[in-house]
């Protein structure tokens, strides 16, 4: 799978920023909604409704004005995508082995040394 691919491969080469794409989805600000709800006096159903909203209409607003696909199938996408990624981010840190073109290839900070120790043109 390609997320995973490129998952493990953040994880190896930008280690601080793969850490903190966990709390990137919008799972986690709709759970913080939920959470928060009472201190509003809002029902925890109305205050990720709320957030949602903001927070979907906000990447449609970004969609629009970058000039990206946005169409009828839109925000589904989006939310498979926000339910997904906190299982790439888990399976990103669980191993270094990924397979691209049908080859297994080994994706670790040990390879990565070696190829940047490697002079440009060859290898």
């Amino acid at each position: 799978m390609r997320q995973l691919r490129w998952s493990r491969l953040r994880r190896t080469t930008f280690p601080v920023c793969f850490t903190t794409e966990i709390i990137t989805p919008s799972v986690f600000t709709l759970l913080a909604a939920a959470i928060a709800a009472p201190e509003f006096h809002l029902a925890a159903s109305s205050a990720v409704l709320l957030a949602a909203l903001v927070w979907y209409s906000s990447e449609a607003a970004l969609a629009m004005v970058a000039g990206w696909p946005l169409g009828r199938w839109s925000l589904l996408a989006w939310l498979v995508r926000d339910l997904v990624l906190p299982w790439l981010w888990v399976q990103g840190w669980a191993g270094g082995q990924v397979e691209w073109r049908s080859a297994s290839n080994s994706v670790g900070e040990q390879e990565l040394a070696a190829d940047a120790a490697e002079p440009l043109g060859q290898g």
